[in-house]
């Protein structure tokens, strides 16, 4: 079935509760493991990607930046 359709553990999941098997995503993704198509590029009969690279380009320093920031405890706005 995954290697027709080349769907994830998450579709798998999706397509069996449809038909009323409630199996959870973890035994699926095991299931998938001891099979050889965890991967995505495993999935694939002649081994090929179904992912293209893209090249990652900045247009000047410091545009690729990326910072998360968590607020944690009670800091009013402005600082403490």
């Amino acid at each position: 079935m995954c290697r027709e359709h080349k769907w994830s553990a998450a579709r798998v999941e999706f397509e069996l509760a449809l038909g009323g098997f409630n199996i959870s995503r973890r035994t699926i993704s095991r299931i998938l493991l001891q099979l050889g198509l965890n991967r995505c590029r495993y999935i694939d009969l002649d081994g090929e990607s179904n992912r293209e690279p893209q090249e990652i380009v900045a247009e000047r320093p410091g545009h690729m930046v990326h910072i998360d920031v968590k607020k944690v405890g009670r800091i009013p706005d402005g600082g403490g």
